[in-house]
């Protein structure tokens, strides 16, 4: 669905912002 889309490093304005940020989690979030 995404494609081969995989930015280096995730933008400022990220909800996440590396606190609850987590590959695993992210990944679950774009397969659902």
């Amino acid at each position: 669905m995404w494609g081969g889309w995989r930015p280096a490093r995730p933008p400022a304005p990220w909800p996440w912002r590396g606190r609850s940020f987590s590959p695993r989690r992210l990944r679950q979030l774009l397969s659902s």
